[in-house]
């Protein structure tokens, strides 16, 4: 048998969350306008400023705007998405949901138990599949719904055998 042992820290909650966040269009194209094309746009009439007016402090004041602009409402965004998500989560989710698990890849499905005793059962048939990312294993159970493995509280030649092991058994249920 198969098995890595982990634990699910409060940011590692988030992960998944932000992750499918981050992949969306609407997103994207929000994050660009808000990185480059405002930030352009600002770079636009600060040059105007410099060229047509001569006026070089004018123009510095809305270049430094320009890149506050592209570095910190980014960032300003990334921050109240996290605060969301952690909105959705109360007190008692977070005592249920976090903890150290161990991951178990046996014949007939994927065994998760988290280690105060608790043990859950997945058919290997209901395991869409598994996204690995420079920071966490994402196990997709749903279209919505994954596992999250975070890689910095698991070994990672035992993460990469699980894997393969795991991503076999997806593959024969199919």
């Amino acid at each position: 048998m198969n098995e890595i042992e982990y634990e699910l820290r409060e940011q590692d909650l988030l992960a998944f969350s932000e992750y499918q966040i981050r992949e969306t269009k609407a997103l994207k194209k929000r994050r660009q306008r808000h990185q480059s094309t405002i930030p352009a746009f600002f770079v636009a009439i600060s040059l105007f400023l410099w060229f047509y007016y001569q006026d070089m402090v004018s123009a510095a004041y809305v270049g430094i705007i320009a890149l506050a602009w592209g570095f910190l409402v980014p960032a300003y965004m990334r921050w109240t998405t996290r605060k969301q998500l952690l909105a959705m989560y109360s007190d008692e989710d977070k005592r249920r949901i976090l903890g150290r698990y161990r991951l178990t890849v046996a014949r007939d499905a994927l065994i998760e138990k988290k280690l105060d005793g608790e043990e859950t059962r997945i058919p290997w048939s209901e395991i869409l599949r598994i996204e690995l990312t420079d920071k966490y294993a994402f196990i997709f159970v749903a279209i919505d719904e994954a596992l999250i493995v975070p890689r910095a509280t698991t070994n990672a030649a035992k993460l990469r055998d699980f894997v393969k092991a795991a991503d076999e058994r997806i593959a024969a249920a199919d």
